[in-house]
C-alpha cells in the first residue's frame, strides 16, 4: 500500500470511530494507534508523509498486513467502496451545493462548521470528492467539475441508496424539532391510488423534483443549503383486503 491509501485508511477509521462516539478524540486515536497526536494530525491533514517505520506501525494497529502496506499499487479503497460512502452520506451533496452560496471557502473547518460535522470527515469527503473527479482541488482553490451531479438511477435501490434515504429521514426528523417552522415545509398527501399505476406517479415525482430543482437555483450565490424530501408510499396492502 502506497502512503497516500495509508493515509487514507487512517482518516476513514477515525472517521467511523467519530460517528460511534460523538466525544471520541484524536487524542484516544493517537493513543490506540501508539503514536504522536501532533504527528497524526498532520498525517490526517495530509501535511507529512508517513514513513516505513510509521507505515508498520500504523497498518498494524489497522489490521492491515505488511504485504499490502508495501504494495505500491493502489489496492486499498477500491472505486467502488468510494462510490458507496458518496451517495450514502447525506452531507457529500450538501458540499457540492455549499460551492454555490455565498462566502463558501473549500476548506474542512468551512464546510465542517457550516454542516455540523467533524473536521476530519469535512476533510475526508472533500478528499474523496476529489478522488472521484466530482470536485477539483488545487492548493486554497476549488471548483466544481459538474454544476449538477446525479449519482444514482430511478431503476432499481441499493444498499447505498437505502442509507442514504434513511439518513436524510433522520436530518428531516432533527429539523423538525430544531429548525423553526417558518424556515422549513413538512407536509403530506393521503390519496386512494391505483398501483397499477405507480411507473406513472414515479416518474411524474421525478420530473417535480428536476423542475424544482432548476426553480430553487439561483440566478447569483446562494446563502443557505435546504433539502428537499418527496414520500410517496402505499399506507394499504393488497393482501390486507376483505
Amino acid at each position: 500500500m502506497n502512503p497516500e491509501n495509508l493515509r487514507v485508511a487512517v482518516q476513514t477509521e477515525f472517521v467511523k470511530r467519530c460517528k460511534k462516539n460523538s466525544a471520541y478524540s484524536l487524542r484516544a486515536y493517537a493513543k490506540f494507534l501508539e503514536t504522536d497526536q501532533s504527528l497524526l494530525s498532520k498525517i490526517l491533514r495530509d501535511e507529512r508523509r508517513i514513513s516505513k517505520k510509521a507505515a508498520a506501525r500504523l497498518g498494524a494497529k489497522l489490521g492491515i498486513r505488511p504485504s499490502e502496506i508495501a504494495e505500491k499499487k493502489e489496492t486499498f479503497l477500491p472505486l467502488a467502496d468510494d462510490e458507496f460512502a458518496a451517495i450514502s452520506e447525506w452531507y457529500h451533496f450538501a458540499i457540492l451545493e455549499l460551492f454555490k452560496t455565498k462566502g463558501f471557502a473549500p476548506t474542512a473547518a468551512h464546510v465542517a462548521k457550516r454542516l455540523g460535522l467533524h473536521i476530519t470527515e469535512a476533510q475526508a469527503a472533500l478528499e474523496r470528492l476529489h478522488r472521484l473527479g466530482i470536485i477539483r482541488l488545487e492548493k486554497k482553490r476549488a471548483t466544481l467539475n459538474s454544476k449538477n451531479n446525479s449519482f444514482t438511477n430511478n431503476a432499481a435501490t441499493t444498499e447505498a441508496r437505502k442509507l442514504l434515504q434513511k439518513r436524510l429521514l433522520e436530518k428531516s426528523l432533527e429539523a423538525v424539532e430544531l429548525v423553526p417552522f417558518a424556515e422549513r415545509d413538512h407536509g403530506s398527501l393521503t390519496v386512494a391510488i391505483d398501483p397499477k399505476r405507480m411507473p406513472e406517479f414515479k416518474e411524474k415525482l421525478r420530473q417535480v423534483r428536476q423542475e424544482l430543482g432548476e426553480f430553487f437555483q439561483p440566478e447569483g450565490k446562494g446563502e443557505e443549503v435546504y433539502q428537499l424530501q418527496i414520500s410517496f408510499f402505499p399506507l394499504t396492502r393488497a393482501d390486507r383486503n376483505v
